[in-house]
């Protein structure tokens, strides 16, 4: 299971493997790839450990780095140059939440309550999920449940600079855990370049016309 995630022709080595060229980002095991434009990856990751296990960094200049698995969980922190209360309406709001992830969110979001994710633009049973809000505090956390994980999305503020840090926890046997962080990983990165881009007055990453899916790429290089 190998994660590729690239930037220019820098490398890295030191994270299960994975290797960051340019051109594209791929997990080899689910076949899933993207191409991406250049301004899309700049400053998009960072990755730190509760431990003090040092962070593998991109060189040549981006503040890109592979993001920390620890057991059964993945931690991705993502510089944004935006406000947090920006950050905050993108990440936490029926309104803000399909500008960069799903097609449409129904439903309040707020302490305890349940909200849906609508996938496709004529949506079958299977094409809609259904969250509850397990951690609700403007503008600093938001957590909900998702199939088998559970996250919890964090923001503060460095300087000129809201940190956006998702942690994932996922529960279950160890083998699947390992290969549905490996898969999410990749689904994850996808939808936080969306909202980096967006949340700094970029463009929409996510390939018009298509439906979003989980599993599927919808991310093009522009």
């Amino acid at each position: 299971m190998q994660t590729f995630i690239v930037w220019k022709t820098a490398s890295v080595s030191n994270w299960r493997g994975a290797t960051a060229r340019a051109g594209r980002l791929r997990s080899r095991r689910h076949d899933l790839c993207w191409t991406l434009s250049p301004p899309a990856f700049d400053g998009i990751m960072d990755s730190h450990s509760d431990d003090g296990t040092a962070t593998p960094r991109v060189r040549g200049g981006s503040s890109m780095a592979i993001p920390f698995i620890q057991h059964n969980r993945t931690t991705l922190k993502v510089p944004i140059y935006a406000p947090q209360q920006t950050v905050w309406e993108l990440l936490a709001t029926p309104q803000g939440i399909p500008r960069w992830f799903a097609l449409a969110c129904e439903g309040t979001i707020e302490e305890d309550a349940e909200f849906r994710l609508i996938w496709s633009p004529n949506p079958r049973p299977e094409d809609i999920s259904v969250h509850k809000v397990t951690a609700f505090d403007p503008p600093r956390r938001f957590g909900f449940t998702w199939p088998a994980v559970q996250l919890t999305f964090e923001l503060s503020r460095q300087n000129t600079v809201t940190i956006l840090k998702l942690q994932c926890t996922y529960v279950g046997d160890s083998t699947a855990v390992a290969e549905l962080q490996i898969e999410e990983l990749v689904g994850w990165t996808m939808h936080l370049l969306t909202l980096k881009s967006i949340a700094e007055g970029g463009i929409d990453l996510r390939t018009p016309g298509r439906a979003f899916s989980w599993d599927k790429g919808f991310i093009t290089g522009l």
